[in-house]
This record gives structure tokens, sequence and C-alpha cells, in this order.
């Protein structure tokens, strides 16, 4: 095997300039590998529309099952494809294309979240013909009969290692988030301010691509938070600001005037004495700089989110409220949030980073094992 001289990444949606060097594009093309992205939008999410800058590589459209699978016969070793496809039954045949095509093929499983498993009888509440049988087909024992093993799977925390014969060559690394922990170390001091992690709840355009409905209405959720924020503020002496959800709306403030800061909310829970959460994975951020964590429900919300938020506050110790149904002696919760130190490793060790995973940059992980391997088969 020669070694590896091409990365595609097959993805839903087209790959955003902030994805570029999140998703290891950009050390790819510094390596001198070439890169290109299959954008499988056009079928998988008809009409998926984003503000965010595209990311500055080949970008191919795709508009079906056969052309993906067509590209895939055509692929050799010296390729390696990441897939970043979700398990839905328009994708079943490019899965099983691809676990059959020469090129080294890569599954990532990282950013996971204690999410609470659904049963039938769930899913049927919200279901049509097409949901019932993705969700059917993705449960991982019918999936695991109808594709071919992943030649590799990538995950970070305990609670995405695959299951013992899944793949041939699972790689042990982290949550993504992890690489901005690795480039900027805990700070000494904290700042009086609360940071919000907003989810773009209203907005975001996976809703589209999903195809449900958002959890919750502008006109109700930003005027509950901002409430509760006043509150906050006036209660504990903090200046809540707002780390932005990079595809929140940019042409006015929703916060009621408040900062609302894109592209730094590592920067600004390091900083900060509390972290506002809902169901984020930049929750990541608290538990790695150990900034006390207050999650945060609306009436909204309660109807779809509620168990998630409970989860995952009880699994990080930290309280939790309803801001639309404050109970009396609320303040209490501010007091109550701190940073528990077994809470917060047990869930860096399933959902962040496992003991013994190297202490690099993914992507760097995945190159290193993609090219040690290729090394290895040419040797042979």
């Amino acid at each position: 095997m020669a070694r590896i001289e091409r990365i595609t990444y097959l993805m839903q949606v087209p790959m955003s300039a902030r994805e570029y060097a999140r998703f290891g594009a950009e050390l790819y093309v510094a390596r001198g590998l070439a890169v290109e992205v299959w954008n499988c939008a056009p079928f998988l999410a008809p009409g998926y529309a984003t503000a965010e800058a595209p990311a500055p590589l080949a970008c191919r459209p795709l508009h079906g099952s056969r052309e993906v699978c067509a590209l895939l016969r055509a692929l050799g070793p010296a390729d390696a494809v990441i897939n970043l496809l979700p398990r839905r039954l328009c994708t079943l045949e490019i899965h099983r294309a691809l676990g059959r095509c020469p090129a080294q093929d890569v599954t990532v499983r990282t950013n996971a979240l204690p999410l609470p498993g659904k049963s039938l009888a769930q899913a049927l509440r919200k279901i049509t013909p097409g949901k019932l049988a993705d969700f059917i087909v993705s449960r991982p024992r019918v999936w695991s009969k109808l594709t071919p093993q992943p030649g590799r799977i990538i995950y970070g925390g305990e609670a995405c290692r695959p299951a013992p014969g899944e793949t041939p060559r699972p790689i042990s690394a982290h949550a993504l988030d992890y690489d901005l922990f690795l480039q900027m170390p805990p700070v000494a001091i904290r700042e009086p301010i609360a940071v919000f992690l907003d989810q773009c709840f209203p907005f975001h355009p996976d809703f589209q691509v999903l195809r449900s409905r958002a959890p919750v209405t502008a006109e109700r959720y930003y005027p509950s938070l901002c409430a509760f924020f006043d509150a906050l503020e006036r209660a504990a002496g903090l200046k809540v600001v707002i780390a932005a959800h990079p595809r929140s709306p940019k042409d006015k403030n929703l916060f009621a005037g408040r900062e609302v800061i894109y592209g730094q909310s590592l920067e600004l829970v390091q900083r900060a004495r509390l972290a506002l959460a809902h169901t984020s994975t930049a929750v990541n951020f608290a538990v790695m700089y150990r900034t006390p964590l207050l999650f945060l429900n609306t009436a909204e919300l309660n109807l779809s989110q509620r168990q998630i938020i409970a989860d995952l506050a009880d699994r990080l110790n930290a309280p939790c409220l309803n801001v639309d149904n404050l109970p009396p002696a609320w303040e209490t919760s501010l007091t109550d949030a701190h940073s528990p130190a077994e809470a917060y490793a047990a869930y860096a060790a399933e959902y962040i980073k496992e003991p013994g995973s190297p202490n690099l940059p993914f992507w760097q992980i995945l190159l290193d094992d993609l090219q040690a391997l290729a090394a290895q088969e040419q040797k042979s």
C-alpha cells in the first residue's frame, strides 16, 4: 500500500470555514495531502442554507447515492475517506460501498452527550414512514447486519468506544474541543462574568436537515432568558456575556443589548466564574477548565429537552433552573454551582478523553495511524 495521499470528507452538508480547521482539513492541506469534500446536501438536505463562509477547498456537490457509490469505487489504497454521514436508510448503500472500496475508511465518533435513549414508543409519537425506517435501520444491531465493519473508528471518551468486534482498528482520541484545550492552558484569575453557551435553538439549520421543528420560538425563548439574566446579574454581581453559536443571526442582538461574542467560547469559559448552558457540547469547556455550571431550562424547552438537561446536570452535580418557573430562593443555586472534581473527572473520561489516549491533536492522531498502517502494509 502506498502512503495516504488524499483525504476525502464525506459530508451531509458543505464544510464551512470554521469546520475547515475543526475537522482537520487545514492540517492535512499543510501536510501536503490533497483534500476534498463530497457534499451530499443536494439529496440528504435539499434546500439547506447557511450564512457561514465555505471552506477554502474543493467541495463537490453530489446528487444521489449512486453517484457517491460510483466515486467510491474509483478510489484507491492511497485514499482515505472520513465518513461524517448519519445512519439513515438513504445512506445505507453509501456505507455498504464505502466498506467494499479499496480506500481507507474512517468513522468519526466523538463529541457525544449523555442523551437518554428513545424507545420505539417515543419515536412513534412524531413518526412518519421515512423517520420510522430511519429509526429501525439506525439501531446498532440492525445496522451492523446491513453494513460492513468500518475499517477504523476514531473516538473520544469511553462512551464512544466501539463495541468489541465492531471495527478491526479502534483509535482512542478525544472530543474535538480538547484540541483547543491543548492550545490554551487554564488561567489563574477568573473575571466577574457569567457566560451563556448559546445553541441558536430557534434558528439552527440542523433542524431543517433533521426534518424537525425547532424546540423553541424566538418570541418566547429570548425574553425568558434575558429576564433571567437580569435577575442573575442583580443577585450574583456577574455580567452575563453571550458565547454566540456560529450559526446565530449576526444582523441583530437578540439578548437585550448584551455583549455577544462569536468564535471565543473556549476563551470565555476559561475566564468566567460561571457557565450557563442547556445541552451544548461546549459544556466540555467548563469541564476541562473546571468552570462551575448552571443548567437552564424554559417552559418551551421543557417539552422536549427536560430529560437531557436534567441528566447533564445530574452527571455534573450541577444545579438546574427553569427560568420561566423559578423556585423561591432560587439564588441559592448560584452558591450550589461549583466544579466538583469527582463528577467533572468522571464526565471527562466518559465524554471527552479516556485515560491513556494520546495528548495530540485529534486529526494528527488519525493521520499518524493512517500513515503507520500504510507503511506497515507496504513493508509486508
